[in-house]
């Protein structure tokens, strides 16, 4: 039987929950993206709610439906004057695709979140082929 590889790599480092988002975002500029008050009083219970000043927020998985259900699709983030859908660019990085990485402003939002939902974490293919790569150089060596 082979031997698992003994060096591992690290994870990657956690990061604040704000770094990810577009802090020029705001009710007037963007209000399809806040959730309607009656909307969520009634899901309110079921809603993954996350805090940007949380040093610890974790959101939950983006599925492709967001924007559609309410509810298990992806998280809601609370700002000062209620909740709001994640904007289509603040998914992509937290997804990890790089700044430089254009959405077709031909989209809706709507439709960006259906490309985007379900999407795998790049950092974390990224690390998942680094490790690959390295296990199956070391197992192949002579």
């Amino acid at each position: 039987m082979e031997e698992p590889l003994k060096e591992s790599i690290p994870p990657p480092l956690p990061r604040n929950l704000s770094e990810f988002l577009d802090h020029s975002i705001t009710r007037s500029r963007d209000p399809e993206l806040w959730l309607d008050e009656r909307i969520y009083q009634q899901y309110r219970l079921s809603l993954d709610r996350v805090n940007p000043a949380d040093p610890q927020a974790k959101t939950a998985c983006f599925g492709s439906s967001y924007g559609k259900a309410i509810t298990r699709s992806g998280s809601y983030l609370w700002q000062e004057d209620g909740y709001r859908r994640f904007s289509p660019r603040e998914v992509a990085n937290l997804l990890g695709f790089s700044k430089e990485f254009i959405l077709p402003e031909t989209l809706s939002d709507r439709r960006l979140w259906h490309l985007l939902g379900n999407s795998l974490s790049l950092p974390i293919v990224r690390e998942l082929m680094q490790f690959t790569l390295a296990y199956e150089s070391k197992s192949t060596a002579p």
